[in-house]
């Protein structure tokens, strides 16, 4: 207590982080019911106990509050990340290991969840990135290989400015949309690839303020052969591919921001047709963050498969000698313990951690409150005069010494070889006379282990370069030195651990995630180049150990993520090295932070709205012209169908369109821009707790005039049961094309909208007609994830029988639910209509589509078609 004034700050002399601090806040809470409660994010401003003490008070009514002018004037300087989303990332250094790993339990022990990361193809779906209607100017970091130039010229085409700089030093801070192109310029050598990763964060640094406060637009692009590195990249070039990790993190900190990353693979194309491909997927691409273009037109995202871990064998056994950076400590030290007890292989330890004797002060003291009373008499005694935070930092260091000494203990004791090595990871001459000596007394090095890594957490507004070089240098540089040193060695085994957070970017680690991005790909490019050694990063979720206190797990629990049990995650790791199949993936995610299997998504899990634009103009959709009533071009129902799968899908990588449920029309859409420059529509995308995506087509005055539900699996979905028509079928009284569609009496369908090609037969009970689809009828290319004209034809089945029920032309205004059962089909169908209910005003249908060869291909459910007075001539 006599240590404590008012005036310290929690992170510089009492050593409290953002984590501990929650931690603190929970238990004051307990403690003293009538404090009001804080938000953690608000916890994070303050800075000094003073601080934290007047903030408590004026929030309790005990002083006069200050404004939020003020307040926010006292805090802009000072602010700091919010508490992390993945704050168990840093294991590194905190784990502390408890319990002996050599021994069987009878423990049940969780499963951990795994995900393998893969290419996926995603056409183009028309969506254009947020906020471009906010853009008047653009800045373009130069690749130098005259791209950006050409870009720049095609950005102007759709209005904008566009001006290209040397480097993220010439940014003006204030450009409505930033494009960072370095990533597709030459490099040369790694330190040339390392460099681009720097520039890329120095212009998110530059722009983090600008783009935090007001909505924009930011691109980081590379070319890493259109398939972020985890295919045909070489080695160079899989040290420069950091840059997804900073665009995936840029987009949790800038809420209001449109964020994206490309791999845009040149290949042989000029730079004008490199430029093209990028403006066409800015204003016209998907809804995915991470988006790799191939030279041969093909689009790609990434997505996880959930799948388990390949037969263990014997890759790694006793002859093994494995070199562990980091592995003295925190869970990677659990983890080489029980790989230990499995293989008893030989293990080199590589730490910052320089052991030295335990002063017998310290000894049989084990409570964090003895040891720092043991550390305060320890000061005394030599005369020193400590801070709180020295305090800390004493008793850090004795229990990091204690539990080296204990990791190397339980390795031993499973039956494995140990020794361990002070030594900075990213000196590559240190490491290779080390390893000299390794080998003359244990022989060959077999096995690289990097666990090595250190956190500094913050927002982009407050990151500094020194951040970045800290945590980019301990990951990424001393990936590289391990690699140099064992450049001759015949290796088995490369395995480096990873975090979630590379794959789904996180608040205040956007040097973390790059880092671990770049581990990724640099297996996978090893991989290439060593095809008998098995090459693996891990992106490990958050671990039930070390910062993770109950007040955090509670939290975790909350957002649905489920913690690494330590036994659990050390078994884990042991499977992955031990896999037979060095070739099955390179990049493996493990435990919480995925979400549906899918690692791409860019709606939130949350159950906030995201928003896709979309258009529709004579220039991109001219068959729409056929779509006329009364003389308007109107929205089609089923291009309003077609665009919520189109979103669905893109939210979804790598899955399929199973159901759109509850289609409604809220209010009709006349196209009044067809014919110009297109109407413009906003989609609004929220997942919903059953990980359907809820979603609400408005216009650009924000009035909702479609919503629905899409539900998108990787399974074929169930097939609904039907009875079909009964009874005889009376004779079309339509029995030619041109009395099908003549619009005073029957279809106002044009042209191109003309599907139905014939009619077997109706009743009051139904119909049955002949269809054909957008192949037939020759419409642009879209992707298109249903075949929007022939679900066209089905209502306007609908309308012509409606015709003999209730004697009215109508118009489609709900679909109870569409079921997709496979692909689009190919050649013309059979449209089978059954009544559900009919009357004067409306009717109710069921309507199912087969293929020639019989097969069900869809189904729709309970459309309702409501008669329009005075007809749609």
């Amino acid at each position: 207590e006599e240590m404590l004034d008012l005036s310290m700050e929690l992170e510089a002399d009492l050593g409290i982080d953002s984590i501990k601090r929650v931690e603190i806040l929970s238990a004051m809470q307990e403690r003293v019911p009538g404090l009001p409660e804080v938000e953690t994010s608000k916890m994070a401003t303050l800075l000094t106990l003073q601080q934290i003490v007047d903030y408590m008070g004026s929030a309790a009514g005990l002083v006069e509050e200050s404004s939020p002018e003020e307040i926010a004037a006292s805090f802009k300087s000072t602010q700091q990340a919010p508490s992390s989303d993945f704050a168990g990332a840093g294991w590194e250094a905190t784990q502390v290991v408890d319990s002996p790993f050599g021994q069987e339990t009878s423990e049940v022990i969780p499963e951990v969840a795994r995900y393998t990361v893969e290419l996926a193809p995603a056409p183009a779906r028309g969506i254009a990135m947020k906020n471009l209607d906010k853009v008047r100017t653009v800045e373009i970091v130069s690749d130098g290989t005259g791209i950006a130039q050409a870009l720049a010229q095609h950005i102007m085409t759709k209005g904008p400015q566009a001006f290209v700089v040397d480097s993220p030093a010439g940014l003006t801070g204030g450009a409505d949309m930033v494009i960072f192109l370095a990533g597709m310029g030459s490099i040369q050598t790694i330190e040339d690839a390392v460099s681009v990763n720097r520039d890329a964060f120095a212009t998110a640094q530059r722009m983090a303020e600008r783009f935090t406060e007001k909505p924009g637009v930011f691109l980081t692009i590379q070319d890493t052969a259109g398939t972020f590195g985890l295919q045909g990249v070489t080695d160079i070039r899989a040290w420069m591919t950091g840059l997804p990790g900073l665009a995936k993190t840029a987009r949790r900190e800038w809420t209001q921001t449109s964020v994206r990353a490309l791999d845009v693979e040149r290949g042989t194309r000029q730079a004008g047709d490199v430029a093209q491909a990028i403006v066409n997927e800015i204003w016209a691409g998907g809804a995915e963050v991470e988006v790799a273009l191939r030279a041969d037109g093909s689009r790609y995202t990434l997505a996880a498969r959930a799948q388990v871990v390949g037969e263990t064998g014997r890759r790694v056994n006793k002859s093994s000698v494995i070199v562990v950076s980091g592995g003295a400590r925190g869970v990677t030290a659990a983890s080489v313990i029980e790989l230990a007890r499995q293989t008893r292989a030989g293990f080199v330890l590589l730490g910052r951690t320089k052991l030295s004797e335990e002063p017998a002060i310290f000894h049989g003291k084990t409570e964090d409150a003895a040891l720092k009373r043991a550390a305060l008499e320890e000061a005394k005694q030599l005369g020193q005069k400590i801070t709180p935070k020295d305090l800390s930092n004493r008793v850090w260091r004795i229990k990091a010494d204690r539990e080296v000494r204990g990791t190397l203990a339980a390795i031993e004791a499973a039956g494995g070889r140990v020794r361990y090595e002070s030594v900075d990871v990213r000196d590559v001459d240190a490491l290779s006379a080390l390893f000299d000596t390794v080998r003359s007394e244990w022989g060959a090095i077999t096995g690289i282990v990097h666990g090595a890594g250190v956190l500094a957490d913050a927002l982009l507004t407050k990151k500094t370069l020194d951040n970045f070089d800290k945590v980019f240098g301990t990951k990424v540089l001393g990936f590289k030195a391990l690699l140099d040193a064992t450049a001759q060695d015949d290796l088995e085994v490369i395995c480096a651990f990873s975090s979630v957070a590379a794959r789904t970017g996180n608040v205040g680690q956007s040097d973390y995630a790059m880092a671990n991005e770049v581990l990724n790909r640099v297996c996978a490019a090893q991989a290439g180049l060593r095809p008998d050694c098995l090459s693996r990063a891990l992106g490990w979720g958050p671990w039930e150990a070390g910062m993770v206190t109950p007040e955090l797990k509670a939290l975790f629990e909350q957002r649905g993520v489920t913690l690494i049990d330590l036994n659990a995650g050390a078994r884990a790791f042991a499977a992955e090295l031990l896999d037979e199949d060095a070739g099955a993936t390179t990049e493996v995610v493990l435990g919480g932070g995925v979400v549906n299997g899918g690692l791409n998504v860019q709606l939130p899990d949350d159950g906030e709205a995201e928003t896709f634009v979309m258009s529709a103009s004579k220039a991109t959709n001219p068959y729409l012209a056929d779509h006329r009533v009364q003389g308007n071009v109107v929205f089609p129902v089923v291009l309003g169908l077609e665009w919520f799968a189109r979103v669905g899908v893109s939210v979804n990588p790598g899955g399929q369109l199973a159901r759109v449920r509850g289609l409604k029309v809220l209010k009709g859409i006349a196209l009044s821009g067809f014919e110009g420059s297109g109407d413009r529509f906003n989609v609004n995308a929220a997942r919903t707790t059953e990980g359907a995506v809820k979603v609400t087509l408005s216009d650009t005055a924000s009035t909702p005039r479609y919503q629905a539900e899409v539900e998108v699996s990787n399974e074929a979905p169930e097939q609904l049961a039907w009875t079909g028509l009964t009874g005889a079928l009376e004779a079309s009284p339509w029995p030619t094309t041109a009395e099908i569609y003549d619009p005073a009496k029957t279809l106002f369908h044009g042209p191109e909208f003309q599907v139905i090609t014939g009619i077997e037969g109706l009743s009051d009970q139904g119909c049955r007609a002949t269809l054909e689809g957008v192949n037939a009828k020759g419409w642009p290319d879209e992707s298109w994830v249903t075949d929007a004209l022939m679900l066209d034809g089905c209502l306007q089945v609908a309308l012509l029988w409606g015709l003999r029920v209730s004697g009215g032309q109508s118009l489609p205004m709900r679909v109870g639910e569409f079921v997709r059962y496979g692909e689009p089909a190919q050649g013309a169908c059979t449209c089978e209509l059954v009544k559900r209910q009919a009357s004067k005003q409306k009717t109710v249908t069921d309507i199912r589509v087969t293929d020639a060869a019989g097969d069900v291909v869809y189904d729709l459910r309970e459309v309702e078609m409501y008669v329009v007075p005075g007809g749609t001539a």
